[in-house]
């Protein structure tokens, strides 16, 4: 669940656990469960190493040594009263253990509740509590400020409307492989975003007038609205202005530090279903970071050395994460605009 959600989540997993033991089960979910648990102990037998793997259980937890003989004509019988009866034997809600992964000062709100709350770092180690927040966001400061001056910043001067094409070349290595990145912006809508290896295109999103495009490993995604969604907010090369001119919420949320750096934390609601916080650094109003959060996790991108290039404002480094301690840094070889791109060259 999302961050913010972690007490009220929680609070849901007791509610029903204590329906469980409070309230019975009906005869459908009994009949239905029984009915699963059927199938797959009589799946199991196509495996050969099933009759051992019986064996080995009976003697390592003490099992009646017709255990599984009889499961089939001993799983019929359990009833409904059973189910509830075992349930309040072995719920104790005294005896919990609630291991909670992310980020501790987002999710340890609301949560002293359920109990004694510790602290470890990525090995295991105990580590004290997150440093309560100290800056505060001065009062009257709006979002939308936040995300006009990173664009002025990047744009450095320059008219929007003189830009008709960007092309960034940038590499990377991963686990001794070149990761060769390409990204073209023919504005105001159509652009790639390519990972390539030796010539072999890995990744690849795109926008080419109508036709979309988001492909991983030679394999295509349909474009659902939400991908649909989530291309078109890349496609500009600043997403900034999608942003602004699509009237997306957007709010200040805190401040927090980043990559040693104090950063204005500015939460996007997408309409891909997606939350999206991107970090300004309080000092220099340039993007630290741009986080997306979904349903199916959290993904960091974060973006340094900023130098004026062609009289644009780019980092020249952006570092992509790809899984839990698992960083690709992108360096960024050359930037090209106005080179006269054409929809072809984004094939």
């Amino acid at each position: 669940v999302r961050n913010e959600k972690t007490d009220s989540a929680i609070g849901e997993f007791f509610n029903e656990f204590q329906k469980i033991k409070s309230e019975p089960s009906t005869i459908v979910e009994l009949t239905n469960t029984k009915n699963l648990l059927t199938g797959n102990f009589s799946r199991s037998f196509e495996n050969p190493e099933t009759i051992s793997n019986f064996a080995v259980d009976i003697d390592r937890y003490k099992m009646p040594k017709d255990y599984y003989k009889n499961y089939l004509a001993n799983l019929e019988k359990v009833s409904v009263q059973d189910v509830q009866n075992y349930a309040n034997k072995i719920l104790d809600d005294n005896s919990f253990t609630i291991l909670i992964v992310g980020n501790a000062k987002e999710i340890s709100k609301g949560l002293e509740k359920y109990g004694e709350i510790q602290y470890f770092d990525l090995n295991g180690n105990r580590k004290p509590p997150p440093a309560p927040q100290t800056k505060v966001v001065p009062e009257g400061f709006q979002a939308k400020d936040l995300l006009q001056n990173f664009i002025q910043k990047t744009l450095n001067g320059v008219a929007l409307e003189s830009i008709k094409d960007i092309e960034m070349i940038g590499v990377a290595t991963f686990q001794g492989q070149t990761i060769d990145i390409l990204q073209r912006y023919i504005l105001p809508s159509n652009f790639c975003f390519k990972m390539s290896v030796q010539g072999a295109v890995m990744s690849n999103r795109s926008i080419i007038d109508t036709n979309y495009i988001l492909s991983a490993q030679g394999n295509s995604v349909p474009a659902t609205p939400e991908i649909k969604t989530m291309l078109n907010e890349i496609s500009n090369f600043i997403p900034e202005i999608y942003f602004l001119n699509n009237n997306y919420e957007i709010k200040i949320v805190g401040i927090e530090n980043i990559n040693d750096r104090d950063a204005y934390n500015v939460e996007v609601k997408s309409k891909s279903n997606t939350i999206i916080n991107l970090y300004y650094d309080i000092e220099t109003g340039l993007k630290l970071r741009d986080k997306q959060s979904s349903l199916e996790g959290a993904t960091n991108t974060d973006f340094s050395d900023y130098k004026i290039i062609k009289g644009l404002n780019f980092p020249q480094k952006m570092t992509m994460g790809l899984g839990p301690n698992v960083n690709l840094l992108v360096e960024y070889k050359s930037v090209e605009i106005n080179k006269g791109l054409k929809n072809e060259d984004l094939k």
